[in-house]
């Protein structure tokens, strides 16, 4: 989504939402604390004052509802040069609850980004500060970090999120560029699942579908020290010819190649897979696996 902020590891994400655009997400902490964070792509017509001003009248509607009073107070001393964002305006509400929050609209991309911490007001300001100092409202480099609860995948800005799923033990990205799609799973209890098979028998076993339609080859390789396995494929005739039907009717270049990574990382405890479907250029999916990182650097396996 292009939107990211440096969490604490002990906080965890709860919600997460939209899109480049526009989108949400939230984390909390140990101590009961909540960190949101709103974007939108809006026009310059809106200045960062108005749009506050919108945000907080939504906030004192929602606190009539439920027969509460809302106070605000714009201003906070101990956010103030949290960023070096020139539009930077702070801010404090308090009803049933107590939050201090930052808006701004960022020079380069344009987003305009509301993030607030709610909770305890005694020990608020503190973490406050530093969350929203590290909230970076655009990719850079020409790359985008999608992430979801610890799974991180880099990707070049040219892809957007199609789809998301989170069950236990298994997350995954799918992302897209027109008809190229990357595919980043990441498995938990790697060594139960791994207890009486092989790593890419297991994955065969378990996402063969990927694959049917595709004459693949399987080639032994690493991944930062770690065993791995390279996938690399095509459709057969017949398949290229289906494809090439479907696309026309969607104005887009059939996707006839699959090339992905398997790793296990004996580190986490996890496995972990970088797949895509492309015309003959593999980098995309190999250059977001390069960049992928299983276990914090100089750990032990």
């Amino acid at each position: 989504m292009g939107v990211t902020a440096a969490i604490p590891d002990e906080w965890s994400p709860t919600q997460l939402s939209g899109d480049r655009s526009r989108g949400h997400f939230r984390v909390v902490g140990p101590r009961g604390h909540q960190f949101d964070v709103r974007w939108e792509q809006t026009p310059t017509s809106l200045t960062v004052e108005r749009a506050l001003d919108r945000y907080l009248a939504e906030l004192g509607k929602l606190a009539r509802r439920r027969k509460l009073s809302l106070m605000v107070k714009r201003r906070v001393r101990a956010l103030e040069g949290s960023r070096r964002d020139p539009s930077l305006q702070t801010y404090t509400w308090q009803a049933d609850q107590t939050a201090v929050g930052a808006a701004w609209r960022c020079d380069v991309c344009g987003r305009l980004v509301i993030a607030e911490v709610v909770g305890d007001p005694s020990t608020l300001e503190l973490p406050a500060r530093a969350l929203i100092a590290g909230v970076t409202d655009h990719p850079e480099g020409g790359w985008t970090v999608w992430a979801l609860y610890g799974l991180v995948a880099p990707a070049p800005d040219s892809f957007r999120l199609e789809r998301q799923s989170l069950m236990t033990g298994h997350q995954q990205f799918t992302l897209s560029n027109g008809a190229e799609k990357i595919l980043v799973d990441r498995w938990g209890l790697a060594d139960l699942v791994l207890r009486s098979t092989t790593l890419p028998d297991w994955f065969r076993d378990r996402e063969g579908t990927r694959f049917a339609p595709f004459r693949a080859r399987v080639t032994p390789a690493e991944h930062y020290g770690h065993t791995a396995f390279r996938w690399d494929g095509e459709l057969p005739i017949a398949g290229r010819l289906s494809r090439g039907v479907k696309a026309l009717t969607r104005l887009q270049q059939p996707m006839t190649r699959i090339s992905g990574l398997l790793w296990h990382c004996p580190n986490s405890n996890r496995i972990y897979a970088v797949f895509g479907e492309h015309r003959g250029n593999a980098c995309n999916v190999f250059d977001v696996a390069d960049r992928m990182r299983c276990h914090p650097q100089g750990a032990a396996a």
